[in-house]
């Protein structure tokens, strides 16, 4: 179950823990020399001001009792590589399933259930990009979304619908 997240929710300091989790696990030598508190506050600053911005939204993953993951995502209209016009996207800014429950197709499911949430909004394409270094995440994305562009930094994936 997808189970949006706001500042005003009872869930708020549980989905930043884990945001904060994410973020030194996936950049550690970005955060590592950061005391987790100003993590901690940069974090949710910058989501405050994302919220802000209009088009965010934030989701818990639930699977019967236990939050096992969390999502980040916008719409924004975008061109694709491919394509002449740009369409409504569903960028995925931040995507997770907590070590406990990962290699679980959870992150497929929950990646279907976000799917499905962009095109109630209408948009028309789902977005993710993801550090060349980072092997196993881009190992997931490859297999959820069938085209791909790779700069020098970062891997541009995506999927039509």
């Amino acid at each position: 179950m997808l189970q949006r997240v706001s500042p005003e929710a009872p869930e708020w300091p549980f989905f930043l823990e884990i945001y904060a989790n994410y973020l030194l696990e996936s950049w550690p030598d970005e955060f590592q020399h950061q005391p987790r508190s100003s993590i901690l506050i940069n974090l949710e600053k910058q989501l405050h001001e994302r919220i802000a911005e209009g088009g965010r939204y934030l989701f818990l993953f639930k699977k019967e009792n236990d939050y096992v993951g969390f999502a980040n995502v916008y719409l924004m209209d975008r061109q694709a590589p491919d394509r002449p016009d740009s369409v409504l996207t569903l960028h995925i800014a931040e995507f997770c399933i907590l070590p406990a429950f990962r290699r679980k197709h959870l992150g497929s499911h929950f990646l279907n259930h976000l799917i499905e949430f962009g095109e109630g909004k209408g948009a028309k394409m789902v977005w993710a990009e993801v550090d060349t270094t980072n092997e196993r995440a881009l190992s997931f994305w490859r297999h959820q979304l069938p085209h791909s562009l790779q700069n020098k930094n970062r891997t541009s994936l995506w999927k039509e619908f």
